[in-house]
């Protein structure tokens, strides 16, 4: 049996690269330019969200128009808090639980005026600029909308 190595440390040292001031300074300038054009993209993807829900409508929930309309919820559930509406986000996700792939294989009901109440919600909070479910605003949208979706199962 041989003795430790007094002169080999315990535990490795951190070799992370250390970034500097000035280059934290960039990348922060570089977010808040960015973030200028946070409200047109959700403006923009929640049109979106808005045409997929009026096509889905008028194809009766087709597989086609439920993936779409899935697709662009996913978007606003990530988009939604990166541009500082963490509540679309919320909405979104919702979204994408109604319109799932279960309900595309007939193993959920597809509900209509339910997902066309959390689409309404995800119009209303970016206009009335609802960014959090902890504003009051926010809350009782949340707390509406759970209640409907205990009501329909």
């Amino acid at each position: 049996m041989r003795e430790p190595n007094s002169n080999t440390p315990d535990i490795e040292t951190d070799r992370r690269p250390v970034i500097s001031e000035e280059a934290i300074a960039r990348a922060q300038e570089a977010v808040d330019r960015l973030s200028a054009r946070f409200d047109d993209w959700m403006a923009e993807e929640v049109r979106r969200m808005s045409d997929a829900w009026f096509a889905c409508q008028s194809a009766h929930g087709s597989d086609e128009t439920l993936e779409t309309l899935h697709r662009c919820a996913h978007d606003l559930k990530g988009l939604g808090p990166t541009c500082g509406y963490p509540l679309i986000g919320e909405l979104g996700a919702e979204i994408c639980r109604l319109t799932s792939p279960a309900v595309r294989r007939g193993d959920i009901v597809f509900k209509p005026d339910l997902v066309r109440e959390h689409a309404e919600a995800v119009q209303i909070a970016l206009a009335s600029r609802i960014r959090s479910a902890e504003a009051p605003e926010g809350s009782a949208m949340l707390a509406r909308l759970a209640a409907r979706r205990t009501l329909s199962r």
